[in-house]
């Protein structure tokens, strides 16, 4: 019966239809490379825009990072009647904190760059300013605040016959505030 839809029950199979000519099968390895030089492709075009836009950023900018000024553990001498100077500077309000110990009596200073450079040049140990200092001690402890400038931590020796050492006991620190 022509026209009709074939019954395919039992025993019967269907009717094979050959491809039109010239038509060929694609072997299943040119599919893969296909699928690989897409794949490539989509990355190269993800590797230009990182380079052309300089890469990925995020809006907003990371918090400054504290800055080791004196690290625990180190220690160092300083002889009779001379000073250690550690210089640093703050781009915005900071905090400097940390602990130190020494063998003998010494004097600890926060003081800006231009005090640190009359303390220099008098050559005596005179102190023309500070905006914080330890006292005469063996061991201290250091939290000052301090508005953005150019700084000295310093550490006096006023003993003219004794050298000392001088340990941090822990990280001196300068940190955004």
């Amino acid at each position: 019966m022509r026209g009709a839809s074939p019954d395919l029950g039992v025993g019967t199979s269907p009717t094979v239809v050959d491809p039109p000519e010239g038509w060929h099968p694609r072997p299943r390895s040119r599919i893969w490379l296909y699928a690989i030089v897409a794949g490539l492709v989509v990355i190269s075009a993800a590797a230009g825009a990182y380079l052309l836009t300089g890469g990925f950023h995020r809006s907003d900018a990371p918090a400054p990072s504290n800055e080791i000024l004196g690290e625990v553990g180190i220690q160092t001498t300083i002889d009779a009647g001379q000073y250690l100077g550690i210089t640093f500077s703050a781009d915005s309000n900071a905090t400097v904190s940390g602990t130190f110990w020494t063998t003998y009596n010494i004097s600890a200073y926060l003081m800006t760059s231009g005090e640190y450079a009359g303390l220099v040049k008098s050559g005596n140990g005179t102190i023309p300013g500070y905006v914080w200092t330890s006292g005469h001690v063996t061991s201290g402890a250091i939290d000052q605040s301090l508005p953005p400038g150019s700084w000295v931590l310093a550490f006096l020796n006023s003993n003219p016959a004794q050298a000392t050492e001088l340990l941090f006991t822990s990280n001196i620190v300068l940190a955004p505030s």
